[in-house]
């Protein structure tokens, strides 16, 4: 499936403008949109320019220039900083042992 879905966007959606939804790619192929989301870590994860738009339209598609995939990098940078962050100010929380008995 994972090759099928590579060539499809390779052929079809070409570009962030020509973007589709995980919801209608599972339309088109057919299986649960968590298959089609586990298609596309393992293409990301095999090299392949499999991309997400981080601007409408929203979707998936084959990264058509060195831009969209700059681009795509960098949103993922921002949300890894993101979490970060979170992680960061959650290990700093100390709840006291009274606020734990209350557990």
């Amino acid at each position: 499936m994972k090759d099928d879905l590579f060539a499809y966007l390779k052929r079809h959606h070409r570009g962030r403008d020509m973007a589709i939804t995980v919801h209608n790619l599972a339309h088109v192929f057919d299986v649960p949109e968590r298959e089609i989301r586990e298609a596309l870590r393992d293409l990301n994860l095999g090299g392949k320019p499999v991309l997400t738009s981080v601007h409408p339209p929203y979707g998936v598609f084959y990264a058509w220039s060195q831009d969209e995939i700059d681009e795509y990098r960098a949103s993922l940078v921002s949300r890894l900083t993101s979490l970060k962050e979170r992680i960061d100010a959650l290990d700093r929380i100390s709840l006291d042992p009274v606020q734990m008995e209350l557990f």
